[in-house]
C-alpha cells in the first residue's frame, strides 16, 4: 500500500513539474516568435534609400505573415496556462 501511495506521489509531482517547463518553453518561444513578426513586419519599402534588395522586403513580409500560423496556437496554449493558474488560485 506504501509503495502504491509513493508511487503515484512520485509520477504526480514529475508530472507537474514538466507541465511547468513545458508551459515555460511554450512562453517563451511565444515571445520570441511575437519579436521576430514584430521585427519583420517594421520594415518599410523605401525604394530610393534602400540598401536592401526589394526582393527581401517582400520577403520579410511574407515571413511577417506566415508568423502567425504557430503563433495563435501558442497564445492558445498561454491562455489555457493562465485559465489554469486563475482557477488554482481562486481555489
Amino acid at each position: 500500500m506504501i509503495t502504491t501511495v509513493t508511487t503515484t506521489t512520485t509520477t504526480t509531482v514529475a508530472t507537474a513539474h514538466l507541465a511547468t517547463v513545458v508551459g515555460s518553453v511554450a512562453v517563451v518561444i511565444l515571445i520570441l516568435f511575437l519579436i521576430a513578426k514584430e521585427l519583420l513586419s517594421a520594415t518599410e519599402v523605401d525604394s530610393v534609400h534602400s540598401v536592401e534588395s526589394p526582393g527581401w522586403m517582400g520577403k520579410s513580409r511574407l515571413l511577417a505573415d506566415k508568423a502567425n500560423t504557430p503563433i495563435y496556437p501558442l497564445l492558445f496554449v498561454f491562455g489555457a496556462i493562465v485559465v489554469t493558474e486563475v482557477v488554482a488560485i481562486l481555489k
